[in-house]
């Protein structure tokens, strides 16, 4: 079987995306690039991430070596990173459409260390301020405006900090996002 050209492959990309709106051609190419563990960076210009190793490192998404790191240690998939994080531009958006948990409390404290998550995915840290982590709830559907407070105080050893001063996901805290992304791949998958 010959080689195909790249210059025959890019013609027939072409021919697909053209009727997509610019919008829905990144995410394809995002997606598609997530699919063949690569970076998901737009450029694709292979440049290096900022702890100096590559970023098709294995097929981690992220741009910081904690963020790929921690995919590796918890053995998340960039195809399970694609399916709950739509990431481009260095932005990360979590695309769930419902947030895992028994009740609302439990979808309140899920909401929020996929918020930080989202940070460690885009930042390289996963500190987060309490407006993200409600962004999240409200989007999700779980913000529970009378109870909200008192949820987060009740938040166990899933992340520190306060209101005022932000967020950052505990070592437990970055396990239980492990799960969570495993969980919610294995329903979708």
């Amino acid at each position: 079987m010959a080689k195909a050209k790249p210059s025959d492959i890019v013609g027939k990309i072409v021919d697909l995306l053209t009727p997509l709106s610019r919008e829905e051609r990144v995410r394809v190419i995002s997606a598609s690039r997530t699919l063949l563990g690569e970076s998901t960076n737009t450029e694709g210009d292979g440049k290096n991430s900022d702890d100096g190793s590559n970023n098709g490192d294995n097929g981690a998404i992220g741009t910081s070596g904690k963020a790929k790191t921690w995919q590796k240690q918890n053995g998340i998939t960039p195809d399970q990173i694609g399916q709950v994080f739509h990431i481009v531009d260095g932005k990360v958006e979590v695309i769930v459409g419902e947030v895992p948990g028994k009740n609302m409390k439990e979808k309140t404290l899920n909401a929020y260390v996929l918020a930080g998550i989202s940070k460690l995915l885009a930042e390289g840290e996963a500190k987060f301020t309490d407006k993200d982590g409600r962004t999240l709830c409200t989007s999700a559907g779980c913000y529970d405006s009378p109870n909200h407070s008192s949820t987060l105080k009740d938040r166990g050893n899933l992340f520190t900090g306060t209101k005022e001063k932000g967020w950052m996901l505990t070592a437990p805290g970055l396990k239980h996002a492990a799960t969570l992304i495993k969980n919610l791949t294995t329903e979708q998958g």
